[in-house]
């Protein structure tokens, strides 16, 4: 049960904090975090349980924390994107993908689909600007499901591939055309 501090401005608290954030990216880099339970947390943090729900409801908050960090170089990229072809686009956005596969890689294993659902949402725009012959409500329900073909590719080069890096091209096209036949597949 969650019992969050509010007064988070707390020296103590902050302290706490930064020794999670600690524990988690450690976690992360070392790719240990597919089955990471509180307790384990807690104890590399030296803080008990109860403190650690303090600070988060579950451990999916605590990833979800990790996940919003990732937020603004996403969107520093959507910018970088804007005048790049679909294949440089998703070339980025694997680059990135690949820079922080620690944490996609583990959200891919515990079946967390909702921070790969986050990087088409962000490039929404850019990536539907050849859907222009459709309404408003048919190009939404479109990239809805386009967004979780999005996933399954970046499932299958995760998951099987292990990210590999050499196929980064070969999924960078992928996912191009993808979102070029979107609207001929899916409407």
């Amino acid at each position: 049960m969650s019992r969050l501090v509010e007064n988070t401005n707390d020296p103590r608290f902050r302290n706490v904090q930064k020794r999670l954030d600690k524990v988690l990216s450690g976690f992360f880099r070392r790719g240990h975090v597919a089955n990471l339970q509180i307790g384990e947390v807690s104890k590399n943090a030296h803080i008990y349980n109860s403190t650690f729900y303090d600070h988060y409801p579950h451990m999916d908050a605590a990833f979800y924390q990790l996940e919003r960090r990732a937020e603004p170089e996403l969107q520093k990229l959507k910018l970088e994107a804007e005048n790049l072809s679909l294949e440089n686009i998703y070339r980025k956005i694997l680059h990135f993908i690949i820079k922080e596969q620690e944490y996609y890689g583990a959200m891919l294993i515990r079946k967390n689909a909702t921070p790969l659902l986050q990087i088409p949402e962000i490039f929404q725009a850019i990536l539907c600007k050849e859907w222009r012959n459709y309404n408003k409500d048919l190009k939404e329900r479109i990239f809805q499901l386009f967004a979780w073909e999005f996933c399954g590719v970046i499932y299958c080069w995760g998951i099987r591939e292990k990210f590999n890096q050499s196929k980064l091209d070969y999924y960078a096209r992928k996912l191009a055309k993808l979102t070029k036949t979107a609207c001929d597949r899916l409407a």
